[in-house]
């Protein structure tokens, strides 16, 4: 289909604008309504950018030869738009035209078609006389004014009845893409960018339109500078561009020379960078929209046309995708992204695109915050394996990128940072964890049958005791195992599901396996039945509770394969990976064969493929909840599994740096995370060991771990100091069971924290931004380590308009002292916890703590205090899902406490006591649902830590709950130190530490 060219012919050096091409080039056509689309297509697209565009521009070219059939069907969607000004100059006031999108096949074609002699002749001559007369109406309308704006408003009325509040367009459209249907959020022909600068998308299917394309490699937007002006030469939709001046070096330099240093971008990330090179490439760094590429990029295998999809997942969830618009690459299958069900009517933020830039910028609807720009900043690069994007952000303040030990606050001052999975080094008793020396010569699904004889027995001996069982699993399966020996293998070289080396065979490795060592190919069809026959027979020899899944990067002893090579890694950028070998450095070639392609594109994704494996596996052994810790993961592992530090080593400053780390993972979506509680490497000292145990008390998952060449760091072996500061530590993250699972819970339904930073709760407080040597668990508990040796205090940040009080004893936190080891533990005010007090003799464990009655704890702060409490049986699947919970609500005003039962579907056991601090006057009588604390129960006023505790009750949650207390007549008031007294309904109004006696 032939190409109209603009207006007048122009030289090398005018700028250009658009380029629209044949909507058949690159949208497939509707199967159903193609012709309905196409038809009122022209229509949609006069009224549309008459009113975004110029106004005055006229709507018939009059340099289209009428006489030229295929001009005349071309002429009726003649259009004017939006023009981008370029580093040179500013063009404007043109009148470029728009090619229909395909030849009409109607009615009138195939009878013409079809009338032989000169009854065709006739009948042409007849059409191009009402053409003609057509032609002069359509003019002398545009003209005088008839086909003015009235009549354009009337024609959208017509085509969109539903739609009749149309509202003229401004040039640069700010869209807000809302009410989406986000099951057909984009199709093929829908998804291009200047319509969603152009419009708000309705809740509906979307017409094809017409398709802009903006320079891949430049900061303006670009057309084909049609020399000769041939508007019948079909032009190659994918052929590179030779009309474009190259920007000469003295050019480029004085560019980058007003360019800021905070808004440059790296243009060359691979070794051996230099002035003169990073110049060279900068023309050909540029921002694509569902555009066609016209530079390469000087990396292989550019995307000939780029595509970006938007969709709103939900109210605060927009995806961004950018893509390969005409040959299908490797996409991830996982993570799933779930289908929002019901209305998307409150979105959190709003996409803006413009015509006359390239790119789009993010806003924050709540304060009008651009979060990410990245109109015309340049920096993108789209090819097979190299891609990059630039954006602008509102500050320096960036977290997560992938997992490292560093400060939780990144550093954004020329910093690169790698993300690709490798092995790297990175009393109270619940679980009991093996690590791989109970196997049998270190193979899966085994056990050492000499060493490890009694181990069934054992297992059994820890469920009694109301403990768990937990064995490391290894993906390696051992090669090297005579047929016949070992069913893993065997059954998996007939399953055909390894990981194949580029010959077709299983890629043979090394790792823990006394021989070799192969690995299960996770997204082979076939896999899942192998994961579960085989996590099924290792079941039956040892009843375990969960999985521990390890060296699942995957690691490799060997940097490739155990036979043969690796294909030649000539990749245009190489991560900066540790090794000295490339990606293939102590992992698989990369030419490896999954099912679903190469181990390139899979690599990062291996971990998350057997997390999910093994969680269904689990399911289907145990019948109930599963329990997984993977030391690799992946975006969308949290659903999955949860997630160590892997090998860190015994010192201060892996202790220091597993903050940062876990709060990264709460951004990641990895709630269930934490550290080897006294480190995994070298050797710990008792001195380490109890401030780490102090602290890793308090991990989401916690558990003290190490290598077997280290010296033992269990507490007992560490002396009595060590063990007493463990239990006491232990006892309080035990207590605070309830509340951690309360918030697994909103973590599982909401997608909420449990870790989180500082920040999260006091986002206007700039001071908490960087701060990651202290955290919050939930909204209400802060916990602040030692973690200097030879350290007895810490100095906290504790923002100074909130109250804070210690754990232990419920003392107000006096927020401009040092807190000791005793007080590092903090209870924010305005929190209401639910907590259960583990037995003081006996095992202390989840399955005992949790049948022991509750306690709920109120910090009273201004007077006003919330909480809440979700509670299961723990341990089967969907119970959520299947409404066999209990979830009720807290909450204290002044001198009332009360509950209410959002809803009950399981038993909930009784509360027992209730504490409530900062009640600094004494107190005179309880009312528990109108009835006195006298013969039932009691209650005792501690003046010193203004604590009033309620003993010995039997109050059941499954009803609703009142509970108030009254006030003496005061004998001595606490006077606040600016000798102001403020009394209001009995209660003495005084903050954090400001009250004396």
């Amino acid at each position: 289909m032939p190409k109209i060219p603009y207006k007048p012919e122009k030289s090398r050096n005018d700028d250009e604008d658009y380029e629209i091409v044949s909507f058949e080039d690159f949208c497939d056509k509707s199967p159903n309504n193609a012709k309905k689309d196409l038809l009122t297509l022209n229509d949609n697209i006069n009224y549309r950018l008459y009113y975004e565009g110029d106004g005055l521009s006229q709507f018939i070219d009059k340099e289209v030869d009428l006489g030229n059939r295929e001009a005349e069907e071309l002429k009726e969607t003649s259009l004017s738009g939006s023009k981008a000004p370029s580093w040179k100059k500013s063009v404007s006031g043109r009148e470029p035209k728009y090619q229909r999108f395909s030849h009409p096949n109607n009615v009138r074609s195939r009878i013409v078609s079809h009338i032989p002699g000169p009854g065709s002749g006739v009948l042409l001559i007849a059409i191009v006389c009402i053409l003609a007369v057509g032609v002069w109406w359509a003019v002398g309308g545009a003209l005088g004014g008839a086909w003015g704006e009235e009549h354009y408003k009337r024609l959208r009325a017509k085509v969109h009845p539903e739609q009749n509040d149309f509202a003229e367009r401004k040039y640069i459209i700010e869209n807000i893409i809302n009410n989406i249907d986000t099951t057909q959020m984009f199709s093929e022909c829908s998804a291009t960018w200047p319509h969603l600068a152009e419009h708000s998308l309705p809740r509906r299917t979307l017409h094809p339109r017409e398709i802009r394309y903006h320079d891949h490699n430049n900061l303006s937007t670009k057309n084909k500078n049609h020399a000769g002006g041939d508007s019948k030469k079909k032009i190659e939709p994918n052929k590179k561009s030779s009309t474009y001046a190259e920007r000469p070096l003295p050019g480029l330099n004085n560019l980058c020379s007003q360019v800021k240093e905070n808004m440059k971008f790296d243009c060359y990330p691979q070794p051996g960078a230099n002035e003169e090179g990073c110049l060279q490439r900068e023309n050909r760094h540029g921002i694509s929209t569902y555009y066609e590429k016209k530079r390469a990029s000087g990396y292989p295998d550019d995307f000939e046309i780029a595509k970006i999809d938007f969709k709103y997942l939900s109210n605060d969830v927009l995806q961004v995708k950018i893509y390969d618009g005409v040959n299908k690459r490797f996409e991830p299958p996982y993570p799933e992204i779930p289908m929002v069900l019901g209305p998307i009517n409150n979105l959190k933020y709003r996409v803006i695109v413009e015509s006359t830039k390239i790119g789009f910028k993010i806003v924050r609807n709540s304060d009008n915050i651009t979060i990410l720009d990245s109109q015309n900043v340049g920096g993108l690069v789209l090819s097979d394996k190299f891609l990059q994007f630039s954006a602008l952000l509102p500050t320096n303040k960036l977290y997560g990128l992938g997992e490292r030990r560093s400060r939780f606050q990144l550093n954004t001052d020329w910093q690169q940072y790698t993300i690709f999975n490798f092995d790297t080094a990175p009393q109270e008793n619940d679980v009991q964890w093996n690590d791989l020396d109970y196997m049998n010569n270190s193979n899966d699904f085994t056990y050492d049958h000499v060493k490890y004889a009694d181990l069934p027995h054992f297992v059994d001996k820890l469920h009694e005791a109301g403990m768990h069982y937990i064995p490391l699993i290894d993906p390696g399966v051992s090669a090297s195992e005579p047929r016949g020996q070992y069913p893993p293998y065997d059954r998996g070289l007939e399953l055909e599901i390894f990981i194949k080396n580029s010959t077709g065979l299983p890629f043979v490795g090394k790792v823990w396996n006394k021989g070799s060592t192969v690995w299960p190919d996770f997204t082979h069809p076939s896999s899942m039945s192998y994961w579960v026959e085989m996590l099924s027979e290792m079941h039956h020899l040892l009843p375990y509770d969960g999985a521990w899944i390890d060296m699942n990067e995957p690691s490799n002893f060997l940097s490739g394969p155990m036979y043969g090579s690796c294909e030649p890694e000539n990749f245009p950028y190489m991560p900066h990976v540790s090794g000295g070998e490339g990606l293939k450095s102590k992992t698989l070639c990369m030419d490896a064969i999954h099912y679903v392609g190469k181990h390139f594109d899979c690599h990062s994704l291996y971990s998350l493929t057997e997390a999910i494996a093994t969680n269904f596996a689990l399911m289907e052994v145990r019948g109930k909840r599963p329990f997984i810790i993977s030391r690799s993961t992946f975006v969308g592992s949290g659903r999955y599994a949860g997630h160590w530090s892997g090998d860190i080593a015994s010192d201060w400053h892996d202790m220091e740096m597993s903050i940062p780390e876990l709060l990264a993972f709460s951004l990641f979506g990895i709630p269930m995370m934490g550290a080897d509680i006294c480190g995994f490497r070298g050797d710990t000292t008792p001195e380490l060991c109890k401030r780490w145990m102090q602290l890793g008390a308090f991990y989401p998952f916690s558990r003290n771990h190490n290598s077997d060449t280290s010296k033992p760091q269990d507490p007992v072996s560490l002396g009595e100091e060590v063990v007493e500061a463990s239990r006491e530590a232990l006892r309080l993250r035990y207590a605070l069971l309830p509340y951690l699972y309360t918030l697994f819970h909103r973590a599982h339904v909401y997608g909420e924290t449990v870790a989180r930073p500082m920040f999260f709760e006091f986002p206007s407080d700039t001071a908490t931004h960087a701060i990651d040597t202290q955290f919050m668990l939930g909204p209400s508990v802060l916990i602040v380590p030692i973690l200097k040796p030879g350290q007895t205090e810490v100095s906290a940040y504790l923002p100074i308009n909130e109250s804070w009080y210690n754990f232990r004893d419920g003392r107000i936190i006096n927020i401009k002292q040092n807190l000791t080891e005793n007080s590092t533990v903090l209870i924010r005010g305005g929190a209401i916890l639910a907590l259960q007090t583990p037995p003081v003799t006996g095992p202390v464990t989840t399955t005992v703590s949790r049948s022991a009655p509750l306690q709920l704890l109120a910090t009273g702060g201004d007077g006003v205090a919330h909480g809440q409490l979700y509670w299961d049986d723990g341990d089967s699947i969907n119970s959520y899902e299947e409404k066999k919970f209990s979830h009720i609500e807290f909450k204290m005003v002044n001198d009332t406490l009360t509950s209410l039962v959002l809803w009950w579907g399981y038993g909930v056991p009784p509360v027992n006591m209730i504490i409530i601090t900062s009640v600094r006057y004494s107190v005179k009588s309880v009312v528990i649902n109108n009835k006195p604390c006298s013969k039932s129960c009691s209650f005792t006023h501690d003046s010193s830590r203004q604590v009033l505790i309620i003993h010995n009750l039997i109050l059941a949650l499954d009803k609703p709950f009142t509970m108030s207390w009254s006030y003496k007549h005061p004998q001595k008031l606490y006077t606040p130190k600016n000798n102001k007294l403020g009394v209001a309904n009995n209660t003495v109004a005084c903050k954090n530490s400001d009250c004396s006696n």
